[in-house]
């Protein structure tokens, strides 16, 4: 009797996210935030979505301050960014080829922008904004329940 075996590791993204800022401010100040997405997994992330939404009506984007830096270099031209006045967000892919952008193991995804806090905020309060990140472990748009992209 012969036998044979092999083992299969499944490999899988595992992105992670910190988020910075200046926490004291004056109503009327830009703050400056921070997004660091960094793949701590077993397989590059595709179809990587960044999404900064400002929980306060106070705080406002200031228009073309997303900065998008991968693995130390700038793409910000190479993403489509949708700003809005309460946020932004992108899928990382590239504008001209449609192409998506993955995010290699152990590289992180740094994005900086700058909102302004409204000069009629109430001075001695906490003003929240939430970034989120999607990704998948396969390029392209993900399967449906049938098997259709």
């Amino acid at each position: 009797q012969a036998t044979a075996s092999e083992t299969v590791e499944i490999v899988e993204p595992n992105l992670t996210v910190t988020k910075s800022g200046d926490i004291a401010v004056n109503p009327g100040d830009p703050v400056d935030y921070a997004v660091s997405v960094t793949n701590d997994g077993t397989a590059p992330a595709f179809d990587v979505i960044v999404a900064d939404s400002f929980d306060s009506p106070e705080l406002s984007l200031v228009s073309g301050s997303v900065v998008i830096v991968l693995d130390g270099v700038d793409i910000t031209a190479s993403v489509d960014v949708v700003e809005t006045g309460d946020g932004f967000s992108f899928e990382l892919d590239d504008n001209v080829t449609g192409d998506p952008i993955p995010v290699p193991v152990g590289v992180t995804l740094d994005v900086t922008y700058t909102a302004l806090l409204d000069a009629n905020a109430p001075e001695a309060e906490t003003f929240l904004n939430t970034a989120t990140v999607a990704y998948d472990s396969l390029p392209g748009d993900p399967l449906d329940e049938n098997g259709n992209r």
